[in-house]
């Protein structure tokens, strides 16, 4: 909610009635210290929640002009940038974040890491303006598009929640098109992509 409330605060500065934006900007305030409280790395929720409390807290922090919501969301963002394998897979979607099952495998779900964790660290990048982790997310970009088929779906087949999808998305994130399309400018394969 967070991310919706501060994007319609910021579209909607021109429009929006001048009581309506203060509860709005009251809620999202309230969203944000909660987000800053509670959702750590040591939570126990997946590492996606890393990625996107970070996007979350930076918004916050710009719209709000406060350095502590700036400063947790950079250090989110470098913690799930460190779950990130040499052939640019998340892991982490499990709890705790680094652990190995008995087969030797780690916590991955492709189609969360396509849909959600990476395109909120893309649109992160983009809202702070980290050019060298924008350098970073188009290399990963590049080797996660080898699970996309053709058609846009997603080959969640062996993701550790691929009861959840395993081939066309989730109805719980936002799809993939928003960090693909940001990052377009630096690879046309990603508006082929998106």
């Amino acid at each position: 909610h967070e991310v919706a409330v501060i994007e319609a605060l910021r579209a909607g500065k021109n429009v929006l009635p001048k009581s309506l934006r203060k509860k709005m900007e009251s809620r999202a305030l309230k969203m944000a210290e909660w987000l800053y409280v509670n959702l750590d790395e040591f939570n126990p929720a997946h590492i996606n929640y890393s990625a996107t409390n970070g996007y979350a807290l930076a918004l916050a922090g710009n719209y709000f002009k406060n350095e502590k919501y700036l400063s947790q969301a950079k250090h989110l963002i470098d913690y799930a940038m460190k779950h990130f394998t040499d052939n640019g897979v998340l892991f982490g979607e499990c709890t705790p974040h680094d652990a190995i099952s008995d087969k030797k495998c780690r916590g991955i779900d492709i189609g969360y890491n396509m849909e959600e964790s990476i395109p909120a660290i893309v649109k992160y990048a983009y809202e702070v303006g980290d050019e060298e982790l924008k350098d970073r997310l188009e290399k990963i970009l590049l080797k996660n598009l080898i699970f996309m088929f053709p058609d846009g779906g997603i080959d969640n087949s062996f993701g550790n929640r691929n009861y959840k999808w395993t081939y066309w998305g989730s109805r719980t994130s936002d799809g993939c098109a928003t960090g693909l399309l940001l990052m377009a400018d630096r690879n046309p394969v990603f508006q082929e992509a998106a």
